[in-house]
């Protein structure tokens, strides 16, 4: 089975290992932090601290197995009945809008914390920070996927991708010069 390390030297591999830094950090920051103050230990352990660390670790989990696939099984990509570029840039939007969505609902629970309480959140604060930095990271590869394979008649990232099938558009020819 040949490996393909070559993907760490472009763009998609760099991000995916950011991404799998950034939402390591933020749930385990996140699961590990602790405050003084036993009143304000449910902050975690409400729904919307939950959401984050679930959104975080799914991510985390699904990024380390899609860089594999990328490492190990990059040659039976091209031969799968589906575009799998696509598929992924649906997967990115979907998840930077939850990771986006879970970091706002904790970061809105953790602000109803009274300044004057003896909690410390600087770790919370930290975890949300990365939770948004994740979703910062999922839009940029998603730019980086559209405007890398922005034109019509541009090829998919193999040489070898099958011919998918529906509508495609045509090249036309330029319109002959007036006489």
């Amino acid at each position: 089975m040949p490996t393909h390390f070559g993907v760490f030297k472009e763009p998609k591999g760099i991000l995916k290992v950011i991404l799998i830094a950034l939402s390591l950090l933020a749930w385990s920051v996140a699961v590990g932090h602790t405050t003084v103050n036993t009143d304000y230990k449910d902050s975690f352990f409400d729904g919307k601290g939950r959401f984050f660390v679930f959104v975080c670790v799914f991510l985390w989990l699904a990024e380390m197995g899609i860089l594999a696939v990328y490492v190990f099984l990059k040659d039976n990509l091209v031969n799968l009945p589906f575009n799998y570029w696509l598929a992924e840039l649906i997967f990115s939007v979907v998840w930077a809008f939850l990771a986006i969505l879970s970091a706002g609902l904790w970061a809105s629970r953790i602000n109803d914390i009274p300044s004057g309480a003896d909690a410390d959140t600087k770790g919370w604060e930290f975890a949300i920070a990365m939770g948004f930095l994740t979703s910062f990271v999922l839009v940029s590869r998603n730019v980086n996927f559209l405007v890398k394979n922005h034109e019509p008649n541009k090829p998919w990232p193999t040489e070898k991708w099958k011919k998918l099938p529906g509508p495609r558009t045509k090249q036309t020819q330029p319109p002959p010069p007036p006489p």
